[in-house]
């Protein structure tokens, strides 16, 4: 019975402690937020855009009140899923959530040093850290990086389909290729642009694989992924193609193993039936744009022939069935 009073009497000393810390990081948060992007948060989330970074920073600064307000033990899960799936921890690996918490823990200490609320401060974040590299080892399996697509003949309406349907909230990088001759410059990037709620872009050699960023590949160049950046290579053309399907679908599985997904869409010839067979043996996810739905319908069937593509639909069904696996996880797939 001792114990226990005791036990009662620590947790009302840290309800106010942690009370207080709670009216701090509410009424200190855009300078919390901003001490912590000096203190380095964007090296420890090399994905996100400075942008984005702001946005999770200012997540994270309402993920640790939750805590200290004392919210369940059930919504705190919830709210940290959300971070690990799409938030301020989205992309992160179990192995990458401790670079995060060190950089608020430089910042946090560094805003009350020597106060008797650094204690409870670290005390949350270690609790929360927890939690978190748990989340984020229960994801891994489920967990979409990078997102490749494709298109040939009748591509470009099929992709502004595409973009159209993904939110921007979207924890993935996308990389598209689509035929085209390299004589003079494309439009397509552009064209998508008008339509694309995520950031989207032409493709730049050397371009970090941001999250909720989509990179268009310029005529005449193979656009590949290789060491967590965007290349452009003068490779041979494959399939009389030059960017190729099969060619991106390849590196994304080489580099990124079942955290990728691949996507073919209109078009003629056998492009992408290949690189969708690698994406699969390596534990990708596959989609393909239904046949019955296109005018030029050889891209997707020749990739629908290998047995390995998991989902095929409508370009609106496909596009918002690659957001749901993306922020839900493959068992989205069946619903």
């Amino acid at each position: 019975m001792r114990e226990k009073r005791r036990s009662k009497s620590r947790a009302k000393r840290g309800r106010p402690r942690s009370q207080a810390l709670a009216r701090i990081f509410e009424t200190y948060q855009r300078t919390l937020v901003d001490a912590a992007i000096v203190a380095g948060l964007a090296g420890a989330r090399p994905r996100s855009t400075p942008v984005r970074i702001d946005r999770e920073a200012r997540q994270f600064v309402l993920l640790v009140r939750a805590v200290l307000e004392g919210a369940s033990r059930a919504e705190v899960d919830r709210l940290v899923g959300e971070e690990i799936r799409m938030g301020s921890l989205a992309g992160a690996g179990p192995e990458n959530v401790p670079a995060v918490f060190e950089v608020w823990r430089r910042c946090l200490t560094t805003f009350h040093p020597g106060s008797t609320l650094r204690q409870a401060t670290s005390n949350a974040l270690d609790a929360l850290e927890a939690r978190c590299i748990k989340k984020a080892r229960a994801w891994e399996r489920d967990r979409i990086d990078v997102i490749v697509a494709g298109a040939s003949a009748g591509g470009v309406e099929a992709l502004v389909g595409f973009v159209s349907a993904l939110n921007a909230d979207l924890p993935a990088t996308v990389l598209i290729v689509q035929h085209i001759g390299d004589a003079g410059p494309s439009y397509i990037a552009p064209i998508l642009a008008r339509h694309a709620r995520i950031g989207l872009a032409p493709a730049l050699d050397g371009s970090p694989l941001y999250i909720g960023q989509a990179y268009v590949g310029p005529p005449g160049k193979h656009l590949i992924v290789e060491a967590q950046e965007v290349r452009l290579v003068d490779w041979p053309p494959v399939h009389f193609a030059r960017p190729s399907l099969d060619v991106l679908f390849a590196s994304a599985s080489q580099n990124f193993g079942r955290h990728a997904a691949s996507v073919v869409l209109s078009g003629t010839g056998v492009d992408g039936a290949q690189g969708t067979h690698l994406v699969h043996e390596q534990g990708g996810v596959t989609f393909a744009q239904d046949p019955e739905t296109l005018q030029f319908r050889g891209m997707p069937e020749a990739a629908i022939q290998t047995g390995e593509v998991d989902y095929t639909a409508g370009i609106e069904r496909l596009a918002e069935a690659v957001q749901r696996i993306a922020t839900r996880g493959r068992k989205a797939l069946r619903q």
